[in-house]
């Protein structure tokens, strides 16, 4: 630790320049010396004792025994109270895999990530504070499927907007737009899941009444998608459940379940790609 005393007996005007630490710990690392910490702290110039550094630079690298996991660990970190900073992270592990990790962010509100796993998977992204947008590309290694998927959203006021886009090794591609306005009273909510692995969309959604609504759809082997949903309505009591096998084009038969009270009644129903159908023989959509 670098300290400056000025007048050595009196405290207030010491000044503090650098400070480290380093331990040794038990056992031996597969370099044969033995496992370490050392952590350091920089400022940009010298700070009086309980005064916080507006800029400065934090470092940390640790050694683990021999028979860890993760061998290594290195993490810089630099701040700025008006240009923002940067994370820089890299764990070396015995299989000779990585992970490395870098972050930066500006004082404006902006961030970029870009982070590399141990399987070859990378990740980039950025986030901008100011409209609350995002954006998240992940790319998988040779042998994985799908290959990459582009995640994006944003928050505008009420509105909030989420994009998934799944490419796959046949250059196909599954996508999901997701757009969510949230009401005066702050009841409204929507929300979904997607897997780009198998494909599969889950959602949920509540409105202002109270009715609610459960979804998903699933990929099914031979190109089909099966749509299962229930939806509620607490004003008048009823419950509608559906099973709908869809096809490519949007057309889909199945049976929809009205519940109220003790009661309950099954329907056919059909339609086609323009959802004109039927709905026990009577036409809907027309």
């Amino acid at each position: 630790m670098w300290i400056d005393v000025a007048v050595l007996d009196d405290d207030d005007d010491d000044l503090f320049g650098f400070a480290s630490r380093s331990v040794a710990l038990d056992g031996s690392t597969l370099a044969g010396g033995s496992p370490t910490v050392v952590e350091s702290y920089d400022p940009e110039g010298w700070i009086r004792q309980g005064e916080e550094p507006c800029s400065g630079a934090f470092s940390r690298n640790a050694t683990f025994t021999s028979d860890s996991d993760a061998q290594s660990i290195s993490h810089v970190v630099t701040h700025d109270c008006q240009t923002g900073g940067s994370s820089a992270l890299q764990i070396d592990f015995a299989d000779a895999t990585a992970y490395s990790q870098d972050i930066t962010w500006d004082g404006a509100g902006t961030a970029t990530l870009a982070a590399t796993h141990r399987d070859g998977t990378t990740v980039v992204g950025g986030f901008d504070e100011a409209g609350g947008a995002f954006t998240l590309t992940t790319n998988f290694p040779r042998g994985h499927d799908p290959v990459q998927v582009v995640q994006s959203g944003s928050i505008i006021g009420t509105t909030r907007s989420y994009n998934v886009v799944a490419t796959f090794v046949d250059q196909s591609t599954e996508s999901l737009d997701v757009t969510s306005e949230l009401l005066a009273d702050g009841t409204s909510s929507f929300a979904a899941v997607f897997d780009p692995t198998t494909g599969a969309l889950a959602g949920s959604a509540t409105g202002s009444d109270g009715g609610t609504i459960d979804f998903t759809i699933t990929p099914q082997p031979d190109g089909t998608r099966l749509f299962v949903f229930t939806a509620s309505d607490p004003v008048d009591e009823v419950t509608v459940a559906g099973i709908l096998v869809l096809q490519a084009d949007g057309s889909g038969c199945g049976t929809i379940t009205i519940r109220r009270g003790g009661s309950s009644l099954t329907l056919p129903v059909c339609f086609d790609a323009d959802g004109v159908g039927e709905i026990d023989g009577d036409p809907v959509g027309a």
